[in-house]
């Protein structure tokens, strides 16, 4: 089945995108498919700019996808992740919404600390860690790339 084509908001009539993970320009009078720039992490990054000049956008191309097939203005809280891993697989298939909004009330649970007394305490990420025993981002994550247990000695506010 051949890719479905919509206009990107704000920008009909000059940019679209397709269900295969593609953005196009239409600048020239025919689509051509914008080359996407490799960023640090692996996502890519297409750069929109308006005919007149009034309207200049950095975007990653998976949020570009979502937000045009899914017809969903994104919140910068909003997280799209790809299913199977490679960010480079832009297929709105591939595309999945995962909400980081800090008033959610679904907050993913990544950390579990177990206390000398057997007490657990769940984090959602390392910084809250760090925060509350007085250990530094950094430490807690080479203890777990590495296996190590991390000794809490004393916590920081006692």
């Amino acid at each position: 089945m051949p890719a479905l084509k919509r206009w990107i908001d704000s920008y009909e009539g000059e940019f679209q995108a397709d269900t295969d993970g593609n953005v196009y320009s239409w600048k020239s009078g025919e689509p051509k498919i914008l080359k996407p720039t490799a960023r640090k992490g692996g996502h890519l990054l297409v750069y929109l700019n308006s005919s007149d000049g009034k309207r200049y956008k950095r975007a990653y191309v998976h949020r570009v996808i979502y937000e045009t097939f899914k017809l969903r203005k994104l919140k910068r809280s909003d997280w799209i992740i790809h299913k199977d891993g490679d960010l480079s697989n832009n297929k709105i298939t591939n595309l999945e919404l995962k909400n980081t909004d800090k008033s959610s009330a679904a907050k993913e649970i990544k950390y579990e600390v177990i206390e000398e007394g057997g007490e657990t305490r769940r984090y959602t990420n390392r910084t809250d860690i760090s925060r509350e025993y007085g250990i530094s981002p950094s430490k807690i994550k080479k203890g777990l790339r590495t296996g190590e247990w991390i000794e809490v000695i004393q916590k920081k506010n006692l």
